[in-house]
Order: C-alpha cells, then structure tokens, then sequence
C-alpha cells in the first residue's frame, strides 16, 4: 500500500492523493495564463484497511466524494501515490 499511513489506536491515518487535470480548469499557470494541472491529498483516520480495501476507497469511494464535494467531473481526477504527490508539493510547506 502506497501510504504514509500512522496508526493511532486501532485507527490509521490513510493519506489519498489525486492528480486534478488541467481540464477541469481549477489551477493555471500564471506565465502562460493557461489551465494546469493541480494536486490534491485528502487524509482521514480509517479503521486498519487491507490493500484491497484501500485501493477501492483510493480508485472509487473517495475519488467521488472530491468529485461530489468539489464539482470537478470525476473523469478530471486520477489517483495518485503519496509519494507522486510530494513530487509536485513541497512537504515543508505544509498541505494547507
């Protein structure tokens, strides 16, 4: 499991990243003015989870739920392991 997961009790911290294409016009760079891509990480506390059960939340459950939540058609969304996040998001920044 691609997670930077960190248990607490008998919960785990799953961490669900996703790649927003430039399509879905949420980001733009401002040197050319055009659509860009965007990187979101979505973290919640989860009873352990199997591999299995994690991919399906990852590819499915919360891949709707941002898409729900957001209005960016779910097409839009592809998800992404933790660590191809932090190759587009410095981690000393912070994810606020």
């Amino acid at each position: 499991m691609e997670n930077n997961d960190k248990i607490v009790g008998n919960r785990t911290n799953y961490e669900f990243c996703y790649e927003i294409s430039a399509e879905a016009g949420l980001a733009y760079d401002p040197a050319t003015g055009k659509d860009a891509t965007a990187w979101v990480k979505y973290s919640t506390d989860l009873p352990h989870l199997t591999e299995e059960e994690y991919k399906t939340l990852h590819e499915e459950s919360i891949l709707h739920d941002i898409s729900y939540n957001t209005g960016i058609q779910s097409e839009h969304l592809r998800p992404i392991s933790v660590e191809e996040y932090y190759e587009h998001n410095d981690p000393e920044e912070g994810d606020d």
